[in-house]
């Protein structure tokens, strides 16, 4: 159902606060995007506004605010070949979710508890000027013995 055509994709995440969050949820989308063979014609992503006092040296470690995290996301979101890109943020759910929508269809996905939940990175050593483009690999492991669950729905439209 997505095979050759465009979306607008929108993910809302009020607790997305690290750069390695970030990276995930980018490179689900692209590589979602390549394994499924669809575009994304824009990508708008909602979160909210934070502070904390110092600036993230390690991949794992939050944003001092918003505004850098917002400019981290800009910064890779243009790798998804969107026609456009937009931070917002606003009062939003709990829940996080992914939707993706054209003229025929709607997609949602919840992640539970958000992207990045569930996992860690294996090298805890990272650090953020050590990732400067979305395709780049670096490990990840599963927490605990926990499922990752993920809710899906679909709506012709």
């Amino acid at each position: 159902k997505m095979k050759d055509k465009k979306f607008n994709v929108f993910y809302s995440d009020r607790y997305l606060k690290t750069p390695f969050g970030c990276l995930l949820m980018l490179q689900f989308l692209n590589r979602l995007q390549t394994k499924l063979g669809f575009q994304i014609d824009s990508f708008t992503f909602s979160g909210q506004d934070f502070y904390n006092e110092r600036t993230p040296q390690k991949l794992f470690h939050e944003f001092k605010d918003r505004e850098s995290r917002d400019s981290y996301l800009k910064s890779f979101s243009y790798e998804l070949d969107a026609s456009n890109v937009n931070v917002v943020s606003n009062s939003i759910p709990h829940y996080r979710y992914f939707e993706f929508s054209n003229d025929e269809i709607k997609i949602v996905i919840r992640p539970d508890a958000g992207v990045e939940h569930g996992w860690k990175l294996k090298d805890n050593n990272l650090k953020v000027e050590d990732i400067n483009k979305l395709d780049t690999d670096f490990e990840i492991i599963k927490m605990n013995n926990h499922p990752i669950l993920y809710t899906i729905s679909i709506e012709n439209i």
